[in-house]
């Protein structure tokens, strides 16, 4: 594990009626240039839906997706890739 990291990025699960009711404010505040203006860090959003839900597919998708590229580095040239950390915030 890195001690200090060059980068860090933040993936934020948001319930997608929450979203839906402040979207403006999320996009503005937590998503890619604000929050890398306001907190110094890339941050991503991924909406969840629920299980009965026509849309859950894509939260299970979106979910699948983030895991297999967050919890490890792209391989070097010696073919060896190394466990990635990651911060799981839900509001």
């Amino acid at each position: 594990m890195k001690v200090s990291p060059k980068d860090i990025d933040f993936i934020t699960l948001i319930d997608h009626e929450t979203y839906e009711r402040n979207e403006k404010l999320i996009d503005k505040e937590f998503r890619r240039r604000g929050a890398k203006e306001k907190f110094g860090f890339d941050a991503y959003t991924l909406w969840v839906y629920p299980e009965n839900h026509h849309n859950f597919v894509l939260t299970k998708f979106d979910l699948i997706q983030w895991h297999n590229d967050w919890t490890t580095t792209i391989r070097n040239r010696k073919g060896k890739s190394f466990k990635k950390g990651f911060v799981e915030l839900k509001f």
